[in-house]
């Protein structure tokens, strides 16, 4: 026992784990800020369709995930449930994530979108089979509420580093090997560069993490299709599961519609052209100030309870965004990089929140069924999350379309007019403040507290240990405002397992 206790304090652990989320913030970070304008500006595809390329690869990815989290849960290997699946796809994820920088010499739209899908689906799916695991992996490794915000916090940390290098480096790599190669060849060394970067600390995380035991489950006792379709409806029945996915969807919304016309908005409301270290600062300082926030993160999670961040600092994203509002190629430098700065502060918050709040997420579910499935409750948030983020990137690109925003293949600015440039203003800084505004809204009305989610897991042992449930009304009340169930409902208040939400 010890020896195991020790092993989850341990800083290779921590180190291990966290360098798991290098590919998560970094791929994920990479294809938002430039993905799609690298399809607009250097493919030469339209506005539209390049949405539209997000879109399919994100349905399929929100399709993918909770498929992935039902394998997960339900896989037995000598190497665990999770972990094997960080070594299946190591090759998959450098191969698909290059793939997506290069075209073949596809000159048609249709062409051209055809294979961004193909290539992104591709990508997609490998990028499930690792994450899906990955974010199942610390609930069931880490018991200790604090033990896994610190797990969470450094996972943060790479995840940020990871974001910040993706953000900045590979246009500069691009525009420093397009000196010597073809445009198109620059982006295809530079995804094989990072391809390598995102697959290859998944050695790490593999060798330095560990899984409890799992009891091997005999044929006769494995769970049906149908009963693991149903085990993922039930995790939407969890009240605090549905609040969490607010927090987590509207959060993430508004820093990928923000994200995706990052370098347009650089390019066209600062007049900061193609090439220029002011391009690969803004985004990159965005990151920066993220990174610093994170003690301040932590500091807020351990003081008033994990979702609090939400409410006390995407205000501050707000506020610099209505800044943005007011800024132009006339604006002073400093003034535009304070607005940035305070901007990746506040969006720090939308990042580092759900996934402090996640590992706990399946222990109420548990306090439900009694059973333990970390896989569906990961894979319901990345599906949810993904699907309503492709929606979010495509009409991103439908709007500016609709806008009238012009695309190119020269990689160079072309005339905009007065109207696309208003809709550019319009989705970098306009549509993030409202979609902040709901993530605070279901922030403040979040209900997995410090001090409920003790309860919860007094409950929890209670049941465990004396085979009926605990008597203590508080404790009760408690357990039922967390989870919108009846406490005599669920399985760690009575031997059975039926399920009914009562009226909050």
């Amino acid at each position: 026992m010890k020896e195991t206790v020790d092993r989850k304090k341990s800083v290779r652990t921590i180190l291990g784990y966290s360098s798991g989320d290098i590919l998560g913030g970094g791929a994920f970070t990479l294809i938002t800020v430039l993905f799609f304008t690298y399809l607009t500006t250097n493919v030469g595809l339209s506005a539209g369709l390049a949405g539209v390329v997000v879109l399919v690869g994100k349905i399929w990815d929100a399709i993918s995930d909770p498929i992935m989290g039902i394998i997960s849960d339900h896989t037995h290997t000598k190497h665990g449930r999770r972990r094997i699946y960080f070594l299946i796809g190591i090759v998959p994820v450098l191969v698909t994530f290059t793939l997506l920088w290069y075209n073949f010499g596809i000159t048609s739209q249709g062409g051209l979108a055809a294979y961004y899908i193909l290539a992104y689906v591709l990508f997609s799916t490998a990028f499930t089979i690792v994450m899906v695991p990955y974010n199942s992996l610390l609930p069931e490794m880490v018991h200790n509420y604090k033990l896994r915000g610190k797990y969470s916090t450094f996972r943060m940390l790479f995840s940020n580093i990871a974001a910040l290098v993706s953000a900045t480096v590979p246009q500069l790599l691009v525009t420093a090997l397009s000196s010597s190669v073809d445009t198109s060849t620059a982006y295809l060394v530079m995804g094989g560069i990072f391809g390598a970067l995102y697959a290859l600390p998944l050695l790490i995380t593999f060798f330095w993490t560990f899984e409890e035991p799992i009891p091997e489950v005999p044929d006769s006792e494995r769970v049906t299709l149908r009963e693991m379709i149903k085990e993922f409806g039930q995790a939407f029945k969890n009240k605090t599961y549905r609040q969490y996915l607010s927090i987590f969807v509207f959060g993430q919304m508004a820093t990928d519609v923000c994200s995706t016309v990052t370098l347009t908005w650089a390019l066209y409301m600062l007049g900061i052209g193609e090439g220029n270290i002011g391009k690969s600062i803004i985004p990159g300082l965005v990151l920066i100030m993220a990174i610093f926030a994170l003690p301040i993160n932590s500091w807020i999670s351990n003081k008033w309870g994990k979702q609090a961040s939400s409410y006390i600092l995407l205000p501050v994203r707000i506020i610099s965004l209505v800044g943005a509002l007011f800024l132009s190629a006339s604006s002073p430098l400093w003034f535009i990089y304070v607005v940035c700065a305070f901007n990746g502060i506040g969006a720090s918050a939308g990042s580092y929140v759900p996934w402090v709040l996640l590992p706990d997420i399946p222990d109420s579910g548990f306090m439900i069924t009694g059973k333990s499935n970390a896989g569906i409750y990961s894979s319901g948030a990345t599906f949810t999350r993904k699907f309503t983020s492709g929606f979010a990137i495509a009409l991103t690109g439908i709007f500016l379309e609709c806008f009238g925003y012009v695309s190119s293949d020269t990689g160079e600015a072309v005339y905009q007019t007065t109207t696309a440039l208003f809709g550019i203003k319009f989705m970098f800084a306009i549509v993030p403040i409202v979609l902040s505004a709901i993530t605070i809204y279901f922030a403040l009305r979040y209900r997995l507290t410090p001090t409920r989610y003790k309860d919860m897991k007094n409950a929890i042992d209670y049941r465990i240990n004396n085979g009926k449930p605990i008597e203590d009304k508080k404790i009760r009340k408690s357990c039922s405002m967390i989870t919108g169930v009846e406490f005599d409902k669920m399985w760690v208040g009575s031997i059975e397992n039926g399920i009914k939400e009562t009226v909050a």
